[in-house]
C-alpha cells in the first residue's frame, strides 16, 4: 500500500509527500532497498536537497541490505556524479558481499567514465580479494 501511495504522489509531482511516506517507512523499519534508492534519487533531484540523518542514507541501507547490488550501484552513481569519494565507495564495496563479477562491472564503469586511476586501484583491491579470478580481460581495457 505504501508503494502505491508513493507512486501516486510522484505521478502527481508531489515529491515532498512521497518523501514523507518513505521516511515513515524507514522509521518504521519496513522500507526495502527500493525505498532508500528512491529517497536518494528524489533528494538529489530536489533543488533544495536536504542533508538527511544517516539512517536515511544509501550507506545506512547498504548496512541493512549488504547483498543488494542496486544499493552498491547507487553508491557507484554517487562516485561517478561526484557525490562521494573513491575511498568511501571502496569502503562500502569492501564491506559488501559483492562478487568478482560485480567488481569487474564497477571497474569497467569507472574506466568508461574516464577515471582509469580509480579503476586500476579498484582492480588491485579486487585481485587481492578474488585472487583465483581471471582478471586478464579487464586488465586489457585499463592499459
Amino acid at each position: 500500500l505504501n508503494r502505491k501511495i508513493i507512486r501516486y504522489y510522484i505521478d502527481k509531482s508531489q515529491n515532498e509527500k512521497a518523501i514523507e511516506v518513505i521516511l515513515r517507512m524507514i522509521d518504521g523499519e519496513i522500507a526495502t532497498s527500493e525505498e532508500y534508492i528512491l529517497l536518494d534519487k528524489l533528494n538529489l533531484e530536489n533543488d533544495n536537497a536536504i542533508e538527511r540523518d544517516y539512517i536515511y542514507t544509501i550507506d545506512s541501507a547498504i548496512e541493512k541490505f549488504p547483498n543488494e547490488i542496486d544499493l552498491i550501484s547507487r553508491k557507484l552513481e554517487h562516485l561517478l556524479g561526484g557525490h562521494c569519494t573513491f575511498e568511501r565507495f571502496l569502503e562500502v564495496l569492501e564491506n559488501s558481499n559483492s562478487t568478482s563479477d560485480i567488481y569487474e562491472t564497477f571497474i569497467k564503469s569507472i574506466s568508461d567514465h574516464g577515471d582509469v586511476q580509480s579503476a586500476t586501484s579498484l582492480l588491485a583491491v579486487a585481485k587481492k580479494r578474488f585472487n583465483d579470478y581471471d582478471w586478464s580481460g579487464i586488465q586489457t581495457i585499463l592499459v
